[in-house]
């Protein structure tokens, strides 16, 4: 049942963001070029943002989690996570909007937003996909046959670290095996407003949507890194983001110009 439940977790994470981009292509007649735009910006954007925290960041955080554990040092190691997240995916955004002049539509927006939101829960889906060969080297023995007893002896903390997040993956409710599909439908309504707000700097024209994108990001980044440090239940957390989802599908909604709100009335009538 087990290998059931992350197999189905594992390919509704793919398939949750193509299904979307299904959607808004009939929807509103958008191309998926834009979908595949925004999937390479949101390759673009960690390349910035993995090497910054890979060399810069997180020695910063190493040496703040050798502190006392209080809520101001979560605090502020949540903040410059969120702050890391916000800002390098967020101009990033800005920036293909600035250099692409033809896709500043709304609804061309929300499939530029599928497309970044889309490929990040397809990468994670796919690596969810090695949980459940990894689980099955763990309860088959095989690890033992697979790696050579020099290997076992120098590696043996780490395997006996691995074994014990598969016991307590073992022992979890059949409900926790289909969190990250749940969380991935949070993070796809988080992107879609992310681009939304970005967007609002060019129609507007005024930066400061742009700070606005960048502060939401990190308020909703930062806010599951506090969550975590505080040792809080996964569901309070995943709680939590619900909230953000709501509050993401909202700012959509909010954005969305009148004639195509006007025409969609239309269509519900009909």
């Amino acid at each position: 049942m087990i290998y059931v439940l992350l197999a189905i977790n594992s390919l509704l994470m793919i398939l949750l963001p193509l299904l979307l981009g299904i959607w808004l292509a009939r929807r509103y007649k958008v191309g998926w070029l834009l979908f595949l735009i925004g999937a390479l910006g949101f390759v673009v954007s960690q390349v910035g943002h993995l090497t910054f925290n890979q060399f810069i960041l997180n020695p910063i955080i190493a040496s703040l989690m050798e502190q006392a554990d209080t809520i101001g040092r979560n605090l502020l190691i949540a903040l410059l996570l969120g702050l890391s997240a916000g800002v390098f995916e967020e101009v990033t955004r800005y920036l293909f909007y600035f250099f692409r002049k033809s896709m500043r539509r709304w609804d061309q927006g929300l499939m530029f937003g599928a497309g970044w939101g889309g490929i990040e829960s397809i990468i994670l889906g796919l690596l969810a996909a090695t949980t459940i060969v990894n689980l099955y080297i763990y309860q088959s023995g095989a690890i033992e046959s697979l790696l050579p007893a020099d290997a076992l002896t120098e590696n043996a903390a780490a395997i006996a670290a691995g074994a014990q997040q598969f016991e307590e993956l073992l022992n979890s409710p059949p409900w926790y095996f289909l969190l990250g599909t749940v969380e991935r439908i949070f993070a796809l309504t988080l992107h879609l407003s992310l681009s939304i707000l970005v967007l609002q700097a060019f129609l507007r024209k005024s930066i400061i949507w742009l700070f606005v994108a960048i502060g939401w990001h990190a308020l909703v980044n930062g806010f599951a890194v506090f969550g975590s440090l505080q040792g809080w239940d996964v569901l309070l957390i995943e709680a939590g983001v619900a909230v953000s989802a709501i509050i993401s599908f909202l700012i959509i909604r909010y954005f969305k110009p009148q004639d195509i709100a006007a025409e969609e009335d239309i269509s519900a009538a009909n």
